[in-house]
């Protein structure tokens, strides 16, 4: 009876073992967040049409359109509950002070407060990584603050692509 145990057990590691060392989904993580501020300025922000979403970077060079399309439709999912929509041109928002920060490329030490003050930090693309982060500002004021990372993207249709700018986008507006 222990043999049976043990080889199950086994037959489990070594199915799980070269899945997690292979094409590992994306990976978000919440680095900052104002609690109830944020929701209340993002439901102020959208009450009379879409929010400011700039979108710097090129982790899919030539299809720079696609890609912030990308952006716009994940962070627009991520919000549940609401239909909140995001517009890079300055004359279709209410309020261009409100505003999200998606930058490609950024270097690991990037503050995210530097972002919302309009410091655009060197971009550099990852051959094998696409790396992301974002930032809900308010004026100059940072709310919340977002990293994630994906490996192998194969442009902006591929899933884990629209995966990874949902995560994103639920790690800026909702409360981890």
């Amino acid at each position: 009876m222990g043999k049976g145990i043990l080889g199950r057990l086994a037959a489990i590691a070594a199915a799980i073992v070269p899945a997690a060392g292979c094409d590992q989904g994306p990976m978000v993580a919440q680095l900052f967040y104002v609690g109830p501020i944020v929701e209340s300025v993002m439901v102020d922000a959208t009450r009379n049409g879409p929010m400011m979403a700039l979108v710097y970077g090129a982790p899919f060079p030539g299809r720079e359109p696609e890609t912030r399309a990308g952006v716009m439709a994940g962070l627009s999912k991520a919000v549940k509950g609401r239909i909140v929509s995001f517009e890079e041109r300055v004359e279709m928002v209410a309020n261009p002070d409100v505003r999200v920060i998606v930058v490609f490329g950024a270097p690991k030490n990037l503050n995210g407060e530097r972002l919302c003050r309009g410091e655009m930090p060197e971009l550099t693309v990852e051959a094998d990584w696409t790396t992301v982060r974002a930032v809900f500002c308010t004026g100059d004021r940072r709310l919340s603050d977002a990293e994630g990372r994906a490996e192998g993207l194969s442009g902006p249709d591929d899933p884990r692509f629209k995966s990874l700018m949902h995560d994103l986008g639920v790690a800026l507006f909702v409360e981890n």
